[in-house]
């Protein structure tokens, strides 16, 4: 479950990443390189709401808050006029997640 979560997390920080450099530098991101992003954030957005759905049965409740808390995060950045608030927020959000949730996974797991 955790490594499931930790990849799905990784598609989404890499959307956001990509998006937000697209927005700075339009030449950066192909009309063809937004679809293939924008395709994968769609498999990957669903992928995460599937595993969050199972999340309290296979993991920790301190591994839940954290993705609880990511969830809470987005959903602010998400409130923003501003295109590029949004994207940083979102990378934000999901960059500290990743690192929350793989110290969760190391002391549930007891991996050091």
């Amino acid at each position: 479950m955790y490594s499931s979560l930790l990849e799905t997390l990784h598609h989404l920080k890499n959307y956001a990443a990509e998006h937000y450099e697209g927005q700075i530098n339009s030449d950066y991101i192909t009309d063809e390189k937004r679809e293939e992003l924008t395709k994968d954030w769609k498999k990957f957005s669903r992928e995460f709401a599937k595993l969050l759905d199972l999340a309290s049965f296979h993991l920790s409740s301190e591994a839940v808050a954290v993705l609880d808390e990511y969830e809470k995060k987005k959903a602010e950045a998400r409130k923003s006029d501003d295109i590029f608030d949004w994207i940083d927020g979102d990378l934000a959000a999901v960059s500290e997640c990743l690192e929350e949730l793989k110290k969760a996974a190391k002391r549930d797991l007891k991996v050091k």
